[in-house]
């Protein structure tokens, strides 16, 4: 089961901070830290949770395009 904090904890991995998933999800950067640090189930109204839902389902799908895109790129270094 995915939980609030999983889906936290994968917006941090992302590169995400606490204030720009508070702004997406609207609520204040506290409320995600509490919800984050909580072990008892703590979590989100109907209204924020829904939007986090759809936040780490965004960010998710770019992360599995991002390593296909980022090899392309790669280029060996060139001595001069």
């Amino acid at each position: 089961m995915i939980t609030w904090k999983k889906h936290i904890q994968d917006l941090l991995d992302w590169g995400m901070t606490q204030s720009e998933i508070a702004v997406h999800i609207g609520v204040s950067q506290g409320r995600v830290s509490q919800v984050y640090r909580s072990d008892d189930g703590l979590g989100f109204g109907f209204s924020a949770g829904s939007k986090l839902i759809s936040l780490h389902s965004k960010k998710s799908r770019s992360q599995r395009r991002r390593p296909a895109a980022e090899s392309s790129s790669i280029q060996e270094p060139v001595n001069v």
